[in-house]
Order: structure tokens, then C-alpha cells, then sequence
């Protein structure tokens, strides 16, 4: 004996409230001018929050991060650092629309900055007054952003649709500052931008059958000087 449940709305909506969570952690160990073992100051940080608010027929939940590290060296005399000084920020923010029993609207944006600030030092060169090490001053800085919005259909039993579009950019910076110098300086920039588009159509054609129909595009920009001739 079998028994059917009542279906239920076609679309699960979000119960009414408000969430938020923090969350704070430390790391002590290596710092910039010593090895393992020194804690006068923090080697890492980490720091994350979040909100979400959810009513009958929308949602939106906001997000943020910072992560820092310092520089660690293997071999505290050495000018190089082993690992770099390292700063991580992080935003996002997405949401969601129940226009209808049967239609829904998302989107979301987000975006991250990471630099890393470092020393190096290249094999030392011989020349008639002794040898010569060069140093340098490096900092990289790395910023991803995207923007994306989606527009779902779904009626049970007869057909959904499902139409999605991205935007992500992406940005690097490389400065190396040669110390006590600047022969050497050195300055790339990197820039791309990818466009994607998608879309999907499925229905019931026949019986204990299904029909499905997709579509995507993608557009595709590099900007680098390391890709410039010479």
C-alpha cells in the first residue's frame, strides 16, 4: 500500500530570520627578523564575518574576510624571505528572488585582493672588485572581481529554463625595486576579462522522455605586457 504526499510549493521558500557569525583566530610563531619560536608578534590573522537575512520571498547574505601573514625565512641572517609578507581582504554578496511560485532571480557579486611583499636576492656575480649580490624589493598585487546574475524558470511537468550570465575580472601587478639601484626596477601588469553567457531549455516531449537544449557563449581579453613583443 503506497501513499502520495500533497505536493508541496514549487519553490522551497526561506524561512524569516537574520544569521551571523564571526570568527577571529591568531597564529604566533615566526615573525620578519627571526626563526620558529619567537612570539612577540602575531605570524598570522584571520578575521571572517557573516550576515544573512532571509524573508518569505528573498534572501541575502553579505560576507567579508582579511587573512594576514608576515614574512617567514628559513635562514633568519639571509636578506631573501622564504615566504613573503602576505595580505588577503574578501567581499561578497549574493541574493536571491522569488518572483513567482515558479520563477526565481539570483545574483551575486564578490571581490578579493591578495599582496604578497617580499625580498630576493640573485646569485652572486664576480667581478674584479669581489662579488656582487643584487637585491630587490618585491611586491605583488592581485585583485579578482565577478558579477553574475541568473533568472530560472521551473514548472513542474512541462518545462524549465535556466539563463545565467558572468563577468569576471582579473588584475596583477609585479614591481621588483632593486635596492641601492634601479637599473634592474622592473614594473608587468596583467588584465583579463571573461565574459560568459549560458542558457538551458528542458521539457517533456514524450512520454517517460525528456528534451534538453543549451546554448553558452564566452568572450575572452588578455592584457599583459609580458606578451608584448620584445
Amino acid at each position: 500500500r503506497h501513499s502520495r504526499r500533497s505536493p508541496g510549493p514549487r519553490n522551497r521558500k526561506p524561512a524569516s530570520g537574520v544569521q551571523a557569525d564571526l570568527h577571529l583566530a591568531s597564529d604566533w610563531g615566526a615573525v620578519d627578523t627571526t626563526h620558529w619560536g619567537d612570539t612577540k608578534a602575531p605570524a598570522n590573522m584571520d578575521a571572517m564575518g557573516r550576515v544573512e537575512v532571509t524573508r518569505n520571498n528573498w534572501s541575502n547574505e553579505l560576507s567579508a574576510g582579511w587573512h594576514q601573514g608576515q614574512a617567514i625565512r628559513y635562514e633568519p641572517d639571509s636578506f631573501a624571505s622564504t615566504f613573503p609578507d602576505f595580505d588577503e581582504f574578501a567581499v561578497a554578496n549574493k541574493a536571491s528572488w522569488n518572483l513567482s511560485d515558479a520563477t526565481t532571480l539570483r545574483g551575486g557579486v564578490d571581490y578579493i585582493q591578495r599582496k604578497h611583499v617580499g625580498r630576493e636576492e640573485s646569485e652572486p656575480k664576480q667581478t674584479p672588485f669581489g662579488d656582487i649580490t643584487d637585491r630587490f624589493d618585491v611586491k605583488t598585487t592581485t585583485e579578482n572581481a565577478s558579477i553574475w546574475v541568473a533568472h530560472d524558470v521551473l514548472e513542474p511537468k512541462s518545462y524549465s529554463l535556466k539563463s545565467e550570465v558572468h563577468l569576471l575580472h582579473y588584475r596583477d601587478q609585479y614591481l621588483s625595486n632593486q635596492v641601492d639601484g634601479a637599473e634592474d626596477d622592473s614594473y608587468d601588469e596583467s588584465k583579463e576579462t571573461i565574459v560568459e553567457l549560458r542558457s538551458q531549455y528542458g521539457c517533456q516531449s514524450i512520454q517517460h522522455h525528456s528534451l534538453v537544449l543549451g546554448i553558452e557563449a564566452v568572450a575572452h581579453e588578455l592584457k599583459s605586457d609580458r606578451l608584448e613583443v620584445g
